[in-house]
């Protein structure tokens, strides 16, 4: 892994559940890639001045895109 990378809580209960797998690697590139949080992961975003309501859809997308559920 050359850069740091932020995780689900997901990742490390998939990691325990493979604690006896001598050949689990929880570093390998595709399984980060499948437990890395997106950027707005877990965030609560408020949007005030967005008084147009096609804005509002596009900031709802945008937020939806990048993580926030």
């Amino acid at each position: 892994m050359e850069r740091s990378e932020i995780l689900t809580e997901d990742w490390l209960l998939e990691c325990w559940k493979e604690r006896d797998n001598r050949r689990f690697d929880g570093l390998n590139t595709d399984f980060i890639r499948t437990y890395r949080a997106k950027p707005l992961h877990n965030l609560n975003l408020f949007f005030f001045a967005a008084t147009d309501e096609t804005e509002q859809r596009h900031l709802q997308t945008l937020t939806l895109d990048n993580g926030k559920i």
